[in-house]
């Protein structure tokens, strides 16, 4: 229908100018089509690309970089829709205990930490995708997470013992799942 065209015409705008200024609104309202007709998939790369097309390293970053103003608009629609994406996935995934959704929100927030690491939002989103990894019985990835939360150097630290607490938890299931070799039997060994 309609939607199907309008990404089209999205995609054809993106592809026929990069560097055109309005391209990161274009691209933002391309996402959200693709959100709206369920590409859930697309979203996800469509996100991935928005990262690496308008944030520093970019052809189109690189363009526009003599213009900041311009540019922190970019960033600041990348970030507001990896939150977004992120959070509406996750939350989704939790509501319906759907294992695919949980999925898309971890790698929506993964992409999102690589790009804003220091964020003020990365400390509430890193503490969302190790509950995420938890949920996925990705323990090892959920602890290495809850860990970073606990030594989380932030002004209101809102999951620092909880994400200690889960640290230990998620690494006791590490423990508990992984196979040791049988130890000898006492005296079975010789110098």
């Amino acid at each position: 229908g309609k939607n199907e065209k309008a990404i089209t015409v999205y995609q054809r705008l993106l592809r026929e100018s990069p560097l055109r200024k309005s391209n990161s609104d274009t691209h933002s309202k391309l996402v959200a089509l693709y959100h709206l007709v369920n590409k859930v998939p697309m979203v996800v790369k469509e996100l991935e690309k928005m990262r690496k097309i308008y944030l520093p390293g970019g052809n189109w970053y690189n363009a526009h970089k003599s213009n900041p103003d311009r540019v922190n608009a970019a960033e600041k629609e990348v970030e507001k829709k990896l939150h977004f994406y992120g959070a509406k996935y996750n939350n989704s995934g939790i509501k319906f205990k759907n294992e695919a959704m949980l999925k898309f929100a971890s790698a929506v927030y993964g992409v999102y930490l690589s790009a804003f690491p220091k964020h003020k939002n990365a400390y509430e989103i890193r503490f969302n995708l190790a509950n995420i990894y938890f949920d996925l019985k990705r323990y090892e990835a959920a602890s290495d997470n809850y860990l970073l939360v606990s030594k989380s150097k932030v002004k209101k630290p809102k999951y620092h013992k909880e994400a200690a607490l889960q640290a230990v938890v998620a690494m006791n299931k590490v423990v508990s799942a992984t196979k040791y070799q049988n130890e000898p039997k006492p005296g079975s060994l010789t110098n």
